[in-house]
């Protein structure tokens, strides 16, 4: 697997390193829905189509930039990677066949080609990603083209323009993608789930296929159930489907008499989009965007204010940080504490003061822990693509303050990785300040 961000540091002891939709119209009435094998046929609604597929685009690039994240996470708690970037002008980043590569690889550049063998991970970015060789573990790519040709030992995540797989995969498959091509010979042991514009599957699920796409064209095996949803869904004449077939789509599919479904054919049809007149001034939109930029440069100005005022107590936190399973273990502390200790105070007559003292140091904790987790991802970053320390602190703190923010938008994974951040920062400024204090009685 991609190394698990504590592994590190947990074999040193813990330490830290050294609706654009059209204006209604007068309501006209519309002829009842005809059943037609057991199946309410709804009248297609084109303008259901746009807004969606403008939110399965937003989910993809942030998906992408997820992708990115985790190298540049990686790059701080992964002792045993091994990062290698393109040089020259035009010539393309290769690994020969025949080379073998030990331990888990991070290949990037414009194009990206391995021809090798890695034992390990594989994580891989660049405007045209070919894998022709072995990967032993896990692989994670992104890239405008991306083209996978030779086994792959655990899970597969892919994020790109154009996707074509065709070779086994030992794990789970998971793509987000303009097109996606799964060719016959790629047989992927674990679940498929896919979004994509056009989806074409010749290949074998293991387990269950998940499909979100406009055209999905079906003419491979699933060993599972096949859950489809898509403007035209096509089950050609190869296709073998050992569980039930259910699929979500506004016509009917076109499934050909050779195909077997063993299981159940269950029809849904979208929820329908009720025709509301366009609104000037979109209040809910002007909320969320308000929101996003508040957080941001909210926690930046009290990042930047406390690394000003303090930079050393700036740079501890920022070590404590990088102590990852130790921060968060005090941060959940912390927090798990914190409502009842600032509650029993409230309601007690002597302690209000204290109690709300106590709530405005938590607020600004809450706050600034975006601050300063995002200066870790955002040096990450930085050290990443220059292979150099990053000295300056402001530019590495805005680039992952924002990243943060922006993968907060992909929706459950944005609140679940929002409530970590609080708890890893929150839990680097109490180790901060409690290792601050030591020092000075000590000293």
């Amino acid at each position: 697997m991609i190394p698990y961000l504590g592994e590190s540091l947990e074999k040193t002891g813990g330490e830290g390193f050294k609706n654009n939709e059209p204006l209604s119209q007068t309501p006209r009435p519309s002829p009842e829905p005809e059943k037609k094998d057991g199946a309410i046929q709804a009248e297609p609604n084109i303008h259901s189509e746009a807004p969606q597929r403008r939110q399965s685009m937003r989910n993809k690039i942030l998906w992408f930039l997820f992708l990115v994240s985790l190298v540049a996470v990686n790059n701080v708690y992964a002792k045993k990677a091994n990062y290698r970037f393109g040089g020259g002008s035009g010539a393309p980043l290769k690994i020969p066949e025949g080379k073998v590569l030990e331990g888990n690889q991070y290949l990037a550049f414009g194009q990206v080609v391995m021809a090798g063998q890695v034992t390990g991970d594989l994580a891989a970015a660049g405007g045209n990603v070919q894998i022709t060789g072995k990967v032993g573990k896990d692989l994670w790519v992104a890239g405008g083209q991306i083209s996978v040709s030779d086994s792959v030992g655990d899970d597969v995540r892919a994020a790109g323009g154009q996707v074509t797989l065709s070779a086994p995969i030992g794990g789970d498959l998971m793509c987000f993608a303009g097109n996606t091509e799964v060719d016959s010979g790629c047989k992927v042991t674990g679940k498929v789930t896919i979004s994509t514009g056009d989806l074409t599957w010749a290949g074998e699920a293991g387990k269950d296929l998940e499909a979100y796409s406009g055209v999905i064209t079906l003419k491979g095996v699933v060993h599972g159930n096949a859950n489809l949803i898509g403007a035209d869904i096509v089950v050609g004449p190869g296709a073998l489907i050992e569980g039930d077939l259910v699929y979500t789509s506004a016509a009917e599919a076109k499934i050909s008499p050779q195909a077997v479904v063993k299981g159940k054919t269950d029809h849904r049809l979208p929820p329908e989009r009720a025709h509301k007149p366009k609104k000037h001034f979109p209040l809910a939109a002007i909320l969320k965007i308000l929101t996003f930029w508040a957080w941001s440069l909210g926690s930046l100005l009290l990042g930047s204010l406390l690394m000003t005022l303090f930079p050393g107590m700036g740079q501890r936190i920022e070590a404590r940080i990088r102590t990852l399973h130790w921060a968060a273990l005090a941060g959940f502390i912390v927090l798990s504490l914190a409502p009842a200790v600032i509650l029993a105070l409230l309601l007690s007559v002597l302690g209000v003061p204290i109690g709300l003292s106590l709530l405005t140091v938590v607020l600004f904790a809450l706050i600034t822990s975006i601050a300063f987790t995002g200066l870790t991802l955002g040096r990450a970053l930085v050290e990443l693509i220059t292979k150099k320390p990053a000295a300056a602190w402001f530019w590495p703190m805005a680039l992952g303050v924002f990243l943060i923010q922006l993968l907060g938008l992909i929706p459950c994974f944005g609140l679940i990785l929002k409530l970590l951040v609080a708890i890893v920062g929150v839990g680097g400024m109490y180790l901060a300040l409690v290792g601050a204090m030591r020092h000075k009685t000590a000293s």
